[in-house]
């Protein structure tokens, strides 16, 4: 996608390009090489900038020059230019997500999120329910605290019925294990509607199995 801005009327432009790559073919993780999408689904974003940056930064004869070289690079290449890049499961969700050319948290990790997904036994009865309806776990990229120190944070989002937001929970590593875990705890109205936020000082216990 090309925006074009005039900047004076003797055709001098302000051109801007963001491209977008798209998994083509089934999801088939056993593949060489592996389709880890559904066809047409998002695979990659370059925004403006990092398509800049690509075309700049690119070798070869003739080189730096502007001429959207990016559009014939391999995915592995722009991964470190892109905005976003994403991986899907078999339900068409997302799995795994890098953002910011992968960048990860200070000096450590590699910037990627892994994401899961549960329900939590919930029947759905007639009217609104307050109570969780799934859940999403994501394992967030390691940052480092100390020379040689890594934190492994994770984070626990419950939803309702209709998908929007209740507690999430911060963990300072996998919560299928024993972490120590921070929970925001938020309880809707009969309509839906947001009524209390409970912070850290007026929760005393969260168990992630339950």
């Amino acid at each position: 996608m090309t925006t074009t801005t005039p900047l004076t009327d003797s055709g001098v432009n302000d051109i801007r390009v963001k491209y977008y790559r798209y998994w083509e073919g089934s999801h088939d993780p056993e593949a060489d090489p592996p389709v880890l999408g559904h066809d047409h689904a998002i695979m990659l974003v370059l925004e403006a900038e990092g398509a800049r940056r690509y075309d700049w930064n690119e070798g070869g004869a003739g080189e730096p020059e502007f001429d959207s070289g990016f559009t014939s690079a391999s995915t592995a290449t722009l991964k470190s230019y892109a905005a976003g890049y994403f991986e899907y499961d078999t339900s068409r969700r997302i799995e795994n997500a890098m953002f910011a050319g992968n960048c990860g948290c200070g000096s450590a990790g590699s910037g990627s999120f892994a994401l899961s997904y549960g329900t939590s036994g919930y029947t759905n009865d007639a009217g609104y329910d307050n109570e969780p309806a799934r859940r999403t776990v994501v394992d967030l990229p390691d940052c480092a605290t100390a020379p040689s120190t890594t934190v492994t944070p994770w984070m626990t989002q419950y939803f309702d019925e209709l998908g929007q937001a209740l507690s999430r929970v911060e963990h300072d590593g996998d919560p299928s294990g024993s972490p120590t875990s921070w929970a925001t705890h938020v309880t809707r109205d009969a309509t839906g509607c947001v009524v209390t936020i409970g912070t850290l000082t007026s929760i005393t216990t969260y168990t992630h199995g339950s």
